[in-house]
């Protein structure tokens, strides 16, 4: 055999093609998971505007409305590199490649996306149960525009979900089939971030104002 043709036979195999650069902007765009302030970290933040008729469990239900939103934000950050790290797979092995090998890390992602989802609906039900017990508070207001924002951000980290079953549904056959699905979840998950984003600054900011 001639020193050519045995180089040639040892040659290392070529990579996968990268696909478009609209996808590698694309996966960029939809791994992006953000992290969630805590209500104003209520109880050293509004522990002036309780006044002496906040009982002990009032207190305990904020101190623990905030512990639930730490929690959400653990599992976002070890969530995020394996989460953006699984999309960019998708432009760099192929969609194929992905489904046949990366079940197991899709799996690991979703089910942190489901603690950090489970942790913010219990973040809003403590709220929830603050305000029943002081439903005529002047802190009332904030704490119900925190509940809808904390439910909102629970939406939107349920979308991150579903962008992992879209890239594993097999039913969806390629690339170009499956990117405007993920561009419309993509855009449905933004939409209630930035609502909930806006919600929660609002009431920071009315906060304010009481004291």
């Amino acid at each position: 055999m001639s020193k050519d043709a045995d180089s040639t036979s040892s040659a290392s195999p070529a990579p996968p093609k990268r696909q478009s650069p609209a996808l590698r902007i694309l996966m960029a765009v939809c791994g992006v998971i953000v992290m969630v302030a805590g209500i104003f970290q209520c109880v050293s933040g509004v522990k002036s505007l309780m006044g002496s008729g906040a009982d002990k469990q009032y207190r305990q239900l904020l101190a623990d409305s905030d512990k639930a939103i730490d929690k959400a934000n653990a599992d976002i950050v070890e969530v995020n590199p394996i989460f953006q790290a699984f999309l960019n797979d998708v432009d760099k092995l192929g969609l194929a490649a992905v489904r046949a090998q990366e079940k197991q890390t899709a799996q690991k992602a979703s089910g942190l996306l489901g603690d950090a989802i489970e942790s913010f609906h219990l973040a809003a039900t403590k709220l929830e149960e603050a305000v029943q017990r002081k439903k005529d508070d002047k802190l009332t207001p904030f704490l119900e525009a925190k509940i809808k924002s904390y439910n909102l951000f629970a939406q939107s980290t349920d979308l991150n979900r579903e962008i992992i079953r879209l890239v594993l549904d097999e039913s969806i056959p390629n690339i170009e089939a499956l990117m405007p699905k993920i561009m419309e979840v993509t855009k449905r998950r933004d939409e209630a971030r930035t609502t909930a984003e806006k919600i929660s600054a609002d009431a920071n900011e009315s906060v304010k104002k009481l004291k």
